[in-house]
């Protein structure tokens, strides 16, 4: 009897057992989608856009993690943070429907896998003088072979882990490179400058970005912007037809993104005191206040930016000294929004006789500020800067505001559309378009993201680069991140929709602040005592000089009074010394036991809490149970 009893309690063990794998197996096919993120930011969760990037991908991606094993043992944070990168990559992998395959390499070194590190131009980082060579980066394949690596996926751009990952599948998924339409009133592509006779180069800042677009020349005002358009650039539209205000308007109200470059004076078109404008050049004045009085915002008309604090010196004459241009403003990174993923890798920005923005009264647009000026800035009539010669005439009436002056910012929102009669009519016989572009219904309202920027000399070689030629070969040496600002800003909005909705994240490592406030007011208290204990010690330090000095030239040992003095100093210096070791080792003491107790506290609690709610949810069914 009692070996059946025994043999029946395996049996029963054997068949939990198998029940559990059953459920543990049945729990992970379930429910393998569920999550739980308790963390503030919710920075273990993907974002909306994200998953609708990774939902609508146009063929299957390869990621390669290169992630070195060995190294990482030396470097515990980097650790932590590699993993963190592991994890997220794994979400992206399972909210993919398939299309996205993981594989994590370690690039050991002389190893196949380095190689492969190497050929996609992976960045190593040494981690001491000697030691290893660290990788940490990602690459992504689609099935064409197109690649998007991120050479080294740096810690202190953690907050923008996401969105760098999910551009770089969103690139490489894609069939063809996007395509950038160009409207311009300036000569960006180069051209005969009539004034000089000689040619223009075409503006570095633009041609940098054939590296990664195509770009269609729309010309200074067409009537229609096609689908194929992804991003449309505006610099300096100058007298746009009413056709052309229509095809910009609809084309912002279809989703896609716009990057527009207006002047309040291009200092490109200036022009000596009486000299007479050539046939058909540019105006000095851009604005399209059609449409922006429809998005909620202006330029203030007739105003340029004058900032005391940034202006820059310039040449007048020969003979004369420097002086400083109040409206040739050099802007640092005080000036840019740092935490926003246009600048914040922007050090500095050189801009001329630039405008400003305010948003219009019951605007219902969001205005994300990315330039501004500084408090010592002001507004000047354009009038002054037209023809300059001398900027010092400009100190003579300037009186700084102390306003807060925004130079370029980034405007969302949902707006209506600046043509509620439809398109314009035109007495102009328009060019030929595809019937398709013609039948497109009018767009009153959507949903429009707009880069605004009131300058349009920031793109000008002169203000940031310097060409030469190298071996017959061009080489921009830049001085200044002009061309950086219109690259992060055709990169970022470039992409779609979801893509641009993925801003910036909070971070994985969240430090006790409030130990660390405490610790800081500890560390005070205990200061105090240190101080006086050290001044004590420099004090008995000085008696013991001065007693040393009293013994004559001719005394060759010190007198039993003097002994006993030294004696009764030097103990006392050690007396003193030991305080002070003891003081301070109290303090590190103590603080770390505060620490530890209040991250025991939050760390612990909520597993407490959780654990005190189940067993209060057992006893009250115990409870049911009984009374029943």
């Amino acid at each position: 009897m009692a070996a059946n009893k025994r043999f029946t309690g395996v049996v029963k063990l054997v068949l939990v057992v198998v029940a559990g794998l059953a459920l543990l197996f049945v729990g992970e096919s379930l429910f393998k989608h569920m999550r739980i993120d308790l963390t503030d930011d919710k920075v273990f969760t993907l974002a909306e856009g994200t998953r609708n990037i990774l939902g609508g991908l146009e063929q299957p991606v390869e990621l390669e993690f290169f992630y070195s094993e060995a190294a990482m043992r030396e470097a515990p944070t980097l650790r932590n943070y590699a993993q963190r990168i592991e994890n997220m990559l794994e979400e992206f992998e399972l909210y993919s429907n398939g299309n996205i395959r993981l594989r994590k390499i370690d690039p050991a070194p002389f190893s196949e896998e380095e190689d492969r590190a190497t050929e996609l131009g992976m960045q190593a980082v040494p981690l001491r003088v000697g030691g290893p060579q660290l990788y940490l980066g990602l690459a992504a394949t689609a099935a064409d072979g197109t690649e998007e690596v991120l050479t080294f996926l740096h810690p202190s751009r953690e907050q923008f882990l996401e969105y760098e990952v999910a551009k770089s599948i969103y690139l490489a998924s894609r069939d063809a490179p996007p395509t950038l339409g160009l409207i311009s009133g300036l000569p960006v592509n180069g051209g005969l400058d009539m004034a000089m006779r000689s040619m223009n180069r075409p503006w570095a800042s633009v041609q940098q970005l054939k590296q990664f677009y195509e770009i269609v020349d729309l010309g200074p005002s067409p009537t229609v912007i096609g689908d194929d358009i992804d991003l449309l650039l505006v610099i300096h539209p100058t007298e746009p037809s009413e056709q052309a205000l229509y095809a910009i308007d609809q084309f912002v109200l279809s989703g896609r993104s716009a990057i527009i470059f207006t002047d309040p004076h291009a200092e490109t078109t200036d022009r000596a005191p009486g000299e007479m404008a050539m046939p058909g050049a540019p105006q000095s004045a851009s604005d399209l206040p059609t449409l922006f009085t429809a998005w909620g915002i202006e330029m203030i008309p007739g105003k340029v930016l004058g900032d005391a604090a940034h202006a820059m010196l310039v040449n007048i004459a020969d003979e004369a000294p420097p002086a400083r241009n109040l409206v040739l403003l050099g802007f640092t990174g005080e000036n840019m929004a740092g935490d926003e993923l246009l600048t914040e890798d922007l050090d500095s920005l050189n801009l001329s006789s630039v405008g400003v923005w305010q948003l219009l009264e019951g605007a219902q647009t969001e205005w994300r500020e990315l330039i501004w000026s500084s408090n010592a800035a002001g507004l000047v009539d354009v009038e002054q800067v037209q023809g300059m010669t001398d900027p010092n005439r400009l100190f003579d009436r300037f009186v700084p505001d102390g306003a807060h002056h925004v130079i370029a910012g980034q405007l969302s929102g949902t707006v209506s559309t600046a043509f509620p009669d439809g398109k314009p009519n035109s007495d102009k016989a328009e060019t030929e378009v595809e019937p398709s572009l013609e039948e497109n219904p009018a767009l009153q309202s959507g949903e429009i993201n707009v880069l605004l920027v009131a300058d349009t000399d920031v793109l000008t070689d002169r203000l940031w680069v310097q060409q030469q030629t190298f071996f017959g070969r061009p080489v921009l040496s830049p001085f200044a991140d002009n061309g950086a600002l219109l690259a992060n800003a055709a990169d970022y909005l470039a992409g779609s929709a979801d893509l641009i909705s993925i801003r910036s994240r909070g971070t994985f490592a969240r430090p006790f602040t409030r130990v660390h406030e405490i610790q800081r007011v500890a560390e005070e208290g205990y200061r105090e005592k240190a101080d006086e204990l050290t001044a004590r010690l420099e004090e008995t330090g000085q008696k013991l000089n001065e007693l040393m000095q009293l013994k004559g030239e001719d005394q060759q040992t010190l007198s039993p009074e003097q002994e006993q003095a030294v004696d009764d100093i030097l103990a006392q210096k050690l007396e003193i010394r030991k305080a002070l070791r003891e003081v301070q080792h109290r303090m590190t003491s103590d603080i770390e036991a505060l620490g530890t107790r209040l991250k025991l506290i939050n760390i612990g609690l909520i597993p407490l809490l959780l654990t005190a709610l189940v067993l209060a949810l057992a006893l009250f069914r115990r409870w049911r149970q009984v009374r029943s």
